[in-house]
Parts: structure tokens; C-alpha cells; sequence
């Protein structure tokens, strides 16, 4: 029986897919390559979960037809209690997901992820009228989910001490805490009041055994990836049904990126992204200072860049955060250090990442999402992945495509980076079915 077809399944054309993306940074570096890749044959109907700010280029994918509606989140402006913010953000997506699934009949819903409330109750709606279930990752998927966790962890600790000057025992009880407090009255308590039924997501109340998920299979039909080495890593998460399709960065990145960076071509230039966590790390598992542990980093980044400058003297070194990075003294003392000795210029943290990756043919970093993202564009760049501070998900890059993986600077001075350079090349066409090739096998099939 065609469940996921609906009453006018013989226009497939015309059906609607809903794209619920995250936080607005994801789709402007994964959503809004499924959207233009998708639009060639569906109406997008794009669904915020989190507060998008930047309307202006959403109303231009709109005039472009990459976007046929958008269904802006109205953030509930900042209450002192803050339990009662979570129960209207719950209650807004309670109300609206019956509601759009009634007006739009969508075919399939692809979403970010299926873990926070606001997707459970899309997902409870996109079941009662059979439709069917997607999760796309929009960045670089985690080597191990567990070490992931324990590196955001730590940091998140490390700043509450700083900010607040207790002890770290006192910090990590609070935060852990917090963390079950939080659990509970997001999937148990809330929707039990506006419902009368209580979530169970695959995500573990605390992580046990090296493991952050429980044994619920999850609130999806398929999981999409992009390669082998991703498929292999979601099954080693516990992650189920993973199906690989052609990224649609590799699809539509060369007519998405013409529009949503206008025309960028790669330069002579050294683009630079260090991680602010790994300070944090290093102090935490060598048991030194914090003082040491920025050291520690400005040593390895000086005979990381010290190597690739004189091999490489012509080109311009620009360094960029992360727009999330707050003020930390030590690790913007070692940065500051790091753009003396090396004439860096440093690029504005809110300026998008990926205009400057586009700029670049060279770009370092430790374990950043951005290099997962300037490996799925069509152009070859030079692209290195520094495991040299021993931190969790170091070596997530390890054999990775496209990804040079430096564990040892011996490494990294055996690469003939002016050979390298001139061996730029264009990734080949595609070999693997498309997102929409899938999405309509699966309707047909059903």
C-alpha cells in the first residue's frame, strides 16, 4: 500500500517535503544544499526550530523557488523562570505540527535530528499521516559520540569555573545536576502536561558505558549519509538504517555557493581555525596549569605553521574562530601570540566560514566541522587535520577522503605541499544516487 503518497501521489512533482534544518548556522553550511537540491522537484516548506535571523536571504531563496514557504520560530523573549520558556517552545511546536502536516500534505520530512522535543512532536505528526521520516547530518558527523560529549562537557565546566571561581566538583555536580533536571522536564514532565503522554528519545539521561544513546531504535525511517566511512561511523553510534546519497553539497555546491557567496575563487592563502576547547583538554588530562596548557598549544601551532610558511612563502595566513567563542585569556593570549609571530590577519568570528574556506587553497585545523564541509565541495583544497594535543575525536579525520590527518609534524613535513597544490583537481561525477534519486525510489516503493 502507498502510505507515504497520499491522495494525489500520481503528481509527485508537486509534492511538499518538510526541511526542519536547527540552529540557522547548520543550514546555511548543510539545509540549504538539500533544499536546492530538492526544490528541482518538490515544494520546500522550511520549518525553523530555532529562531532564524537572517530573513532577508530566506525571502530570496523564496523569489529563486528554493523555498516554496518558510515557517519562521518566534523565540520566546527571555523569562527569569525559565521552565515556563521551555513549555510555550514545547506548546508552539505541539500546535503547529498537526496543523501543517493538515494544510501541506507533505510526502517526507527531513530534519536535523530527531532528539529535541520540537522534532518528536513533528515526527508524532508526520506518523499519524504516515508520512515519511528523514535525518540528514548538515556538518561533520562525531568518530565517537561519547568522546564528543566529553570534550563539550569539559569545556562547559572549565568555563562555569572560570566564570565563577568554584571548585570543579562543585561545577561538574551541578552540571550533571542540571543535565538530568533538564532531561526530565523536557521529555517527561512537559509532555506529559500538554499531551498526556511522555517522550522516550534514544538519548540516555546520563552517558553509561561509553554510550549516549539508550536501546530505542529512534523517531526515523532513514538516516542519510554521504560515504562509507560515514555510514560505518553512525553504525558504530548505534545509529540504524543508514543510506548513502551524493551530498547535495557535492550537487548544487557550485550553483548554491555562486549565489550565497557571490563569485569566490581559491587563492593563494592559508586559512587558519584553532579550537578553543582543546586548552581545556590539555590542562584537564596532562594535570598542569591552564597557563601551561596555552603553551602547550602555541608550541604545536608555531611548528605547524613555521613548517608550512617556509615552504609556502608567498602565502597570506588568515585565522578565524568560532562565532560561538567567547572571551577566554588564555586561549586569546595564545592566538594573539600566534598572529604576532606570523603576520596573521584575524578575519571577523561572524563572518561565515565557508566564504573564507572558498578563498583558500590551504586550511588548517584540529578536528573542526569546517573541514568536513571544504571536503565535500566539488574544488580540491589542501586540507589538514591536526591531532597533536591527544584531545577526544582527534582523530576523527583519520583516513578520512580528502582530509590530511597530521598526528606527527614528521607527517606534515614529508608532503610536498607546491606538488600538492598544483595537483588541484575536481572531485569526479558523481558515483552514488542522488538525495532526490532516493527520496523517489522510496515513495514509489511504498
Amino acid at each position: 500500500m502507498n502510505d507515504y503518497l497520499g491522495s494525489d501521489h500520481n503528481n509527485i512533482k508537486k509534492r511538499s517535503i518538510f526541511l526542519c534544518p536547527g540552529p540557522e548556522y547548520l543550514f546555511w553550511t548543510g539545509g540549504v544544499y538539500v533544499a536546492w537540491e530538492l526544490s528541482k522537484k518538490f515544494k520546500i516548506i522550511l520549518i525553523a526550530d530555532h529562531y532564524i535571523r537572517n530573513i532577508d536571504k530566506i525571502e530570496d531563496l523564496k523569489k529563486r523557488g528554493v523555498i516554496s514557504e518558510f515557517i519562521q520560530y518566534s523565540e520566546p523573549k527571555k523569562m527569569f523562570f525559565g521552565l515556563w520558556r521551555v513549555l510555550k517552545r514545547q506548546l508552539y511546536f505541539k500546535r503547529i505540527s498537526e496543523s501543517l502536516f493538515k494544510q501541506y500534505a507533505p510526502a517526507v520530512i527531513i530534519q536535523h535530528t530527531d532528539l529535541g522535543p520540537p522534532n518528536i512532536y513533528l515526527v508524532k505528526a508526520a506518523d499519524s499521516h504516515k508520512v515519511l521520516k528523514l535525518i540528514y547530518h548538515p556538518s561533520a558527523l562525531a568518530k565517537n559520540n561519547y568522546n564528543d560529549y566529553v570534550l563539550i562537557e569539559t569545556k562547559i565546566i572549565e568555563d562555569l569555573k572560570r566564570k565563577y571561581k568554584i571548585p570543579r566538583v562543585f561545577v561538574k555536580a551541578f552540571v550533571s545536576f542540571r543535565k538530568i533536571f533538564s532531561y526530565f522536564f523536557n521529555y517527561y514532565v512537559t509532555p506529559f502536561v500538554l499531551t498526556g503522554h511522555v517522550f522516550r528519545p534514544r538519548l540516555a539521561c546520563l552517558p553509561k558505558g561509553k554510550g549516549i544513546y539508550n536501546n530505542n531504535r529512534g523517531y526515523y525511517d532513514y538516516f542519510i549519509t554521504y560515504s562509507e566511512w560515514e555510514k560505518e561511523l553512525l553504525l558504530n553510534n548505534g545509529e540504524r538504517e543508514p543510506v548513502i546519497v551524493e551530498s547535495p553539497i557535492k550537487t548544487m555546491g557550485d550553483e548554491a555557493n555562486l549565489y550565497l557567496y557571490k563569485s569566490v575563487t581559491p587563492m593563494d592563502q592559508i586559512l587558519i581555525l584553532p579550537t578553543s576547547g582543546e586548552i581545556d583538554y590539555i590542562k584537564k588530562t596532562n594535570n598542569i596549569t591552564i597557563h601551561e596548557a596555552g603553551e602547550s598549544f602555541v608550541g604545536k601551532w608555531t611548528e605547524v605553521l613555521s613548517n608550512v610558511c617556509v615552504r609556502l612563502p608567498n602565502y597570506k595566513l588568515y585565522l578565524k574562530l568560532h562565532p560561538m567563542h567567547s572571551r577566554e585569556i588564555v586561549f586569546d593570549a595564545a592566538i594573539q601570540k600566534l598572529c604576532e609571530l606570523f603576520n596573521i590577519t584575524m578575519l571577523s568570528s561572524q563572518d561565515p566560514a565557508e566564504k573564507h574556506i572558498l578563498r583558500s587553497k590551504v586550511i588548517i585545523s584540529s578536528a573542526s566541522t569546517v573541514l568536513w564541509w571544504a571536503s565535500q565541495q566539488k574544488q580540491r583544497r589542501l586540507l589538514f587535520s591536526l591531532d597533536l594535543w591527544n584531545v577526544p575525536e582527534g582523530s576523527k579525520y583519520k583516513g578520512v577522503d580528502g582530509i590530511e590527518y597530521i598526528n606527527d609534524l614528521k607527517k606534515l613535513q614529508n608532503i610536498d605541499l607546491k606538488k600538492r597544490l598544483c595537483d588541484f583537481q575536481v572531485v569526479s561525477n558523481a558515483s552514488n544516487s542522488t538525495l532526490t534519486g532516493f527520496i523517489d525510489e522510496r515513495i514509489l516503493a511504498q
